[in-house]
């Protein structure tokens, strides 16, 4: 199946959702894609894929670069627009199924110049994560935790790493499960662990692939007491 995109959508992009046809799902299953190009290949297995929904913000500048969705919340970055002014702060998009329709809910941005507010995007019940990974040459990235309040979503947490470096990329993956958050510094070659009591984030570890290991923890993903890190990088070694 080919997904054509018009030349609208491919200034601004745009996160397409999709549905698959037949008996095999017995109910609406979501695909999210980045369109960048005059034809997106969608690759569909065991089952076509229908497209339901097309989503755009004409004012925006890359949407569409980070996607999430989890049940019926679906979020979407555009990590370089402007949000309430700010040039460069960047902001997410936050859709709620209504039927079979996705609804804008609400969108959420960064608060300072080249804050990268998007550069990825988490979620997972009724917690929103976005890393902001920052400005390099300037200050350290971080991470906004929103949870769902209702029909709105509140800042719950703004979580930094004390690593001494502006450079560190903080925040550029985060992944969520539960009360876990991880999130990767690759410009440290670390992940860090945080850990949800109540309200209150903390602190529960890092990793870390040592010096020379470029890369590490750049992509991480996390599943109950399961830590997932991609390392596209040589390790110390040069391997």
């Amino acid at each position: 199946m080919r997904i054509t995109c018009s030349a609208g959508v491919r200034r601004h992009g745009a996160a397409l959702a999709g549905r698959t046809e037949g008996a095999v799902w017995s109910k609406p299953w979501c695909v999210v894609a980045l369109c960048l190009h005059l034809s997106l290949p969608a690759v569909a297995v065991a089952q076509d894929y229908l497209l339901e929904q097309q989503f755009s913000d004409p004012g925006g500048v890359a949407f569409g670069i980070r996607v999430a969705v989890d049940g019926a919340t679906f979020v979407v970055a555009d990590s370089t627009a402007s949000f309430g002014g700010v040039t460069n702060a960047g902001r997410v998009s936050i859709y709620a199924r209504q039927g079979s329709a996705w609804v804008f809910q609400q969108q959420v941005g960064g608060t300072q110049v080249r804050d990268f507010f998007g550069s990825s995007v988490a979620v997972a019940g009724d917690t929103l994560v976005v890393g902001a990974n920052g400005d390099l040459s300037s200050r350290p990235g971080k991470v906004v935790v929103f949870v769902r309040n209702g029909s709105s979503w509140v800042q719950q947490a703004v979580l930094t790493v004390s690593s001494g470096s502006t450079q560190d990329r903080f925040g550029s993956a985060v992944a969520v499960h539960g009360n876990t958050i991880v999130a990767s510094a690759p410009a440290l070659s670390a992940a860090h662990v945080f850990e949800r009591t109540g309200t209150v984030w903390t602190p529960a570890g890092v990793l870390s692939g040592g010096a020379g290991a470029r890369g590490f923890h750049q992509n991480v993903g996390v599943a109950g007491s399961t830590l997932c890190f991609g390392a596209p990088g040589p390790d110390p070694l040069g391997n």
